[in-house]
């Protein structure tokens, strides 16, 4: 079987991650790397001897599959274009900074039976320590989270950048209930966004976070 060919998209920090993870899997060739900004991209292609590209469709002909490294409001578009090009994805989260962008990800890779598969690395933390194995509903999950100031982070609010784990998490062990009551609280200071979010979720079930 030959080896899948692997590009990412995105050059910053997280796509070096990926471009360093491909590089080192033999069952995975890197092939290209497609950042807007040129010479981002070819200073990681240069790192791991690839293509660098800063045009998408050009990018997508050296893939078979993708890593969506990008700035998060990019996500939803340049998974869509991926998929639409026929590559498999594996998207950073959030996987789309609206709903109905995220639905159309989803519903691209359904209809073209490509695989989708979100970043979501806490998951695999919490299946790891056993977590998802207790065998009972918890009542009451508590979930505090914080980060120091960083400029990359500003890119969408901190709920799609840090809460969107612990929402995540609360869906997940609450048995995907559905959420009878909300309450939410956010503060503005340093940028634009909210830097400073509060929420307070109530399932069907009972169980609240």
């Amino acid at each position: 079987m030959a080896a899948l060919r692997a590009g990412v998209i995105g050059a910053g920090v997280f796509g070096g991650y990926h471009a360093s993870k491909y590089a080192a899997d033999d069952r995975v060739e890197l092939t290209a790397v497609y950042d807007r900004n040129p010479e981002r991209a070819e200073a990681l292609a240069q790192k791991h001897g690839v293509i660098a590209c800063d045009d998408v469709d050009a990018f997508l002909e050296h893939c078979d599959a993708v890593t969506v490294a990008s700035s998060a409001p990019s996500h939803g578009e340049m998974a869509l274009a991926a998929l639409m090009a026929g590559k498999h994805v594996l998207v950073e989260k959030p996987i789309a900074t609206e709903l109905r962008q995220a639905e159309a990800v989803v519903a691209a890779a359904a209809e073209r039976n490509l695989v989708l598969q979100v970043g979501h690395q806490e998951r695999f933390v919490f299946s790891a320590i056993g977590l998802f194995e207790a065998p009972e509903t918890p009542v009451l999950v508590e979930a505090r989270r914080r980060n120091l100031f960083n400029e990359r982070g500003t890119d969408v609010s901190v709920t799609l950048d840090l809460m969107i784990h612990d929402l995540d998490l609360s869906r997940r062990i609450s048995g995907r209930a559905p959420v009878d009551e909300m309450q939410s609280r956010t503060r503005s200071s340093r940028t634009p966004f909210a830097d400073e979010a509060d929420a307070r979720l109530i399932f069907e079930n009972g169980v609240e976070a």
